[in-house]
């Protein structure tokens, strides 16, 4: 039986167990659906939600340096090295806090093969969004 639903985690234990990596969460169901005791369920559990919107890029556009991470975006046709704090990771994507701003053109294509100050020919604009 394939089914979705959405729900509040109603219980969570405390402790990882080390030898399975895993803990106990309890979930409250509703009687209408056909459950049964020691069916397996898969959840996913949102632990984070931004209260303020943020700008998300995917991890691997994101370049690290000695103490900081940065990411190449384009101004003017030439390459600038933009500074960034990232807030969260997750799942492959980096919420950044500070450092970029909607309308930046971040470099997708070749962004570990170029340097700042590089020209660059913009084919497709693809702007960030707020998320």
């Amino acid at each position: 039986m394939h089914d979705s639903i959405n729900s509040k985690v109603n219980y969570s234990s405390r402790a990882i167990n080390n030898l399975t990596r895993t803990f106990s969460v309890e979930v409250l169901l509703d009687n209408k659906k056909e459950y049964h005791p020691n069916m397996v369920a898969k959840l996913k559990i949102n632990d984070y939600q931004s209260a303020v919107p943020k700008i998300v890029v995917p991890v691997k556009f994101i370049q690290k340096g000695t103490n900081d991470n940065f990411v190449f975006i384009s101004v003017d046709g030439k390459v600038v090295k933009n500074m960034i704090k990232i807030s969260h990771e997750y799942n492959g994507l980096a919420e950044v806090s500070e450092g970029l701003k909607e309308g930046d053109l971040l470099i997708t294509e070749g962004y570990d093969l170029i340097n700042e100050g590089d020209n660059v020919n913009v084919k497709n604009k693809v702007y960030l969004l707020n998320f």
